[in-house]
């Protein structure tokens, strides 16, 4: 945009929002300046070109857009380097011989297409999110799509037939606003925090790959920041006690499978599911100076659709809900793939874990494979990484088709796990949301929820560590191998990595998803404030009283209370003696242990499937040739075994039917109280008929139900400021 006077504006501010928050006020922006980039055209030869003044550099590049084709050209000449914006305008004639067509703050692709060339531009953005260092990440507000006329059409003009024209005709009308963040200094393509140069992304998060070849073609990838999809915020909040400290959320969504809710469903060809979402939860501190170390601690998880070749088919020409397809006889191709990706990308550093282990800092997981209490690894050290599905579908007749796509997964998962050789961390645990929440209410729901992830998430643990300045000489010592780069100013020294992933998946990845995941997060948030040295709960009654009273000061809510309940409590001491005491091989818990039946499974007929029942801790056999189910264990494939009797046999005993059908209600809720122990008590006494005893299991839950009455409070502001940042998800 121009001034009065005609002369270059070189400090453009207002495309750039104000901080709504600034985290952490000690550090300096990672940024020397805002970035500029203008797109001008000659008036005489009527030819364009970008000048760009990036925040990485201190200085000005002019790229030029060949009007024959289209091609960026750009050389390391002093004609395409100047000192600042004004001498680059000035190179070209000044305003008097060059028109501005836009001015941006953000360069977010090029692309050369027939006799027409796109320039995509960020008109506005505002800061999104913070990370420790200075690091901006930054939400696209606004975005045009500007068209450079061409002379003689470009390289793909040739080959492309009429309706791929028109497509292109359609492209600028794509909207880039409020939906995809970028940071110019960090990569923030993997989690934080990651060592790897911005120019080396994960491929798999970036959506402007295709448009930011140009660039990288001209040997300048920076000139184009990778745009990510999906959410990003963070909050500079206080302790209990005050103490202040900065909560993020980022929310990546895959691009390996784009397309809207009733087209990206399942699998594709690359082995991707559909809305596939990488979400991750920061935490740190705010040092009282640059010298001081900060401490974080990182929790990722995943969200998507259910990983296997499945699609829909809309009923009434769109209108209503869809049916489930599964195509046959091999929906399970790139099922492997996907688990694969996942275990090749979360499986912790070798070399960080090699010097945790040296320094002690190691977790029980570690501990237990030291002194050979996990099957034995392969050289492939991401095959141990454990994998934990919580399917949200509902698992009951009502919803056929769900019941259809959740059997599909389990024995998509069966067939990976066969693949990928005996003892493969692999589990899928059912639970039916809708369902829970038409039977039990919110409340009693989300409990259902946490006693499942109560031993499922201390076991994957979280990471954590310190950041420190680069500049500090150190000693060289085999803790120094804790250490990673983080930008050049600072290094990360890491004290415990995450070596464990949950995965929450439903038909479309929305609504169930968002809210389990949400509820999952929350039970790992008191743990990462506990490692970095806060307390966003009170764990006494003087606590809860010093707590209340320096809320009183800012809230005017008399009954604001930061109380959890037991359950998150539990959890929350579960992560912590995995953390302090390795030598704790187990936590007793009524919640469901990951027991995998490789052992029972292995020599089974086909079509037969060993399954735990939960609330006897005895092995059923299910028949999916039959649609039966029996106590006693079918002779081998070969023919060579021997069927197996019940191991506890009573005049009469609960039915296998029975127990299927309580595994699937264990699987689709909590593990099985009173309820369910009274149940088979009966059953197994032989006192009373199935439908008796599950008349008396049900006014058993009812009257425990309505004795506890369990209150699941928010935890003060964080837990509000929480909800409101995984709401924005939806």
């Amino acid at each position: 945009m121009e001034d009065k006077s005609g002369g270059i504006v070189k400090n453009s501010k207002q495309a750039h929002d104000l901080p709504i928050n600034s985290s952490l006020p000690c550090f300096k922006s990672a940024a020397a300046r805002q970035t500029s980039i203008l797109l001008l055209r000659n008036k005489t030869t009527q030819q364009y070109g970008l000048v760009t003044s990036l925040a990485t550099r201190n200085d000005t590049q002019l790229i030029r857009i060949n009007h024959r084709g289209g091609a960026l050209t750009y050389n390391k000449t002093d004609s395409c380097n100047f000192a600042d914006e004004a001498a680059a305008v000035s190179h070209l004639g000044g305003t008097e011989q060059n028109e501005i067509i836009e001015r941006g703050c953000a360069l977010l692709g090029y692309a050369s297409i027939g006799h027409l060339a796109f320039v995509v531009l960020a008109t506005r953005v505002r800061p999104a999110a913070t990370l420790p260092g200075g690091h901006m990440v930054r939400l696209v507000a606004e975005s045009r799509w500007l068209q450079v006329p061409l002379q003689e059409p470009g390289e793909h003009s040739g080959r492309m037939t009429p309706e791929e024209l028109e497509k292109v005709e359609m492209m600028h009308k794509y909207v880039l606003s409020n939906a995809h963040f970028y940071c110019e200094t960090a990569d923030m393509s993997r989690p934080f925090p990651s060592s790897n140069p911005v120019d080396q992304p994960s491929w798999e998060f970036v959506w402007n790959r295709w448009l930011s070849a140009p660039l990288r073609t001209v040997n300048l990838p920076a000139h184009c920041p990778h745009l990510m999809q999906g959410v990003a915020e963070s909050r500079s909040l206080e302790d209990c006690m005050g103490q202040k400290y900065t909560l993020a959320l980022f929310a990546r969504r895959s691009c390996l499978h784009p397309g809207m809710r009733y087209i990206a469903r399942g699998l594709n060809s690359l082995g991707s599911p559909g809305n596939e979402i990488e979400c991750e939860q920061i935490v740190w501190t705010q040092p009282a100076s640059l010298e001081s170390p900060l401490r974080w601690s990182s929790y990722v998880w995943r969200r998507g659709t259910v990983p296997i070749w499945w699609g829909v088919e809309l009923k009434s020409g769109g209108v209503g809900e869809a049916t489930i397809v599964i195509p046959s006889p091999t929906p399970y191709r790139g099922t492997r793939r996907y688990f694969r990706r996942l275990q090749k990308r979360y499986t912790p550093d070798p070399v960080i874990k090699a010097a945790l282990e040296q320094t002690g800092e190691q977790s029980a997981e570690q501990h237990q494979q030291q002194n050979g209490d996990s099957p034995p690894q392969s050289s492939d050290t991401s095959l141990q990484l454990p994998v934990t599905c919580i399917n949200l579908l509902r698992c009951n007749m009502q919803r056929q088709d769900e019941l259809m796509l959740s059997e599909a997964f389990h024995e998509g998962a069966r067939h990976t796990r066969r693949q990928l050789g005996s003892g493969a961390p692999l589990q899928i645990i059912n639970f039916d949301w809708h369902g829970m929440i038409k039977e039990l209410k919110e409340k009693e729901t989300v409990r259902c929820l946490w006693e499942h992830l109560q031993c499922l998430l201390p076991r994957s643990d979280l990471s954590s560590g310190t950041m420190e300045s680069a500049a500090q000489d150190s000693i060289a010592e085999p803790s120094d191998r804790c250490c990673t780069v983080w930008d050049a100013k600072w290094r990360m020294r890491w004290q415990s990595q995450q070596h464990g992933l949950e995965r929450y998946n439903c038909a479309d990845s929305l609504d169930r998803t968002n809210a389990a995941s949400y509820f999952g997060a929350v039970q790992v948030l008191a743990e990462q404030a506990r490692r970095v040295g806060i307390s966003i709960e009170a764990e006494n009654a003087q606590e809860q009283s010093a707590a209340r009273a320096a809320v009183s000061k800012k809230k005017k809510d008399p009954g604001y209370s930061i109380e959890i309940s037991s359950i998150h409590r539990r959890v929350k001491e579960m992560m912590r003696s995995r953390a302090t005491t390795p030598e704790t091989e187990a936590v007793t818990s009524k919640g469901p242990v990951y027991q995998p039946l490789q052992d029972a499974e292995s020599d089974l007929p086909p079509g037969w499937e060993a399954r735990l029942d939960e609330s006897s801790g005895r092995t059923f056999y299910m028949d999916h040739n039959s649609k039966q189910t029996t106590w006693v264990r079918p002779a081998s494939a070969g023919g060579g075994g021997q069927a197996v009797p019940p191991p506890q046999p009573s005049s009469r005993s609960s039915s296998p039917q029975a127990a299927a059908q309580s595994h699937n209600n264990s699987e689709q809720a909590s593990p099985p109280g009173r309820g369910s122990e009274i149940r088979m008590q009966m059953l197994s006494r032989g006192d009373v008929s199935d439908s008796e005893a599950s008349d008396t299991e049900t006014q058993a839950h009812r009257n425990s139900t309505q004795q506890q009455k369990v209150c699941y409070r928010n935890m003060g502001s964080i837990m509000q400021t929480h909800t409101c940042m995984h709401a924005s998800e939806l």
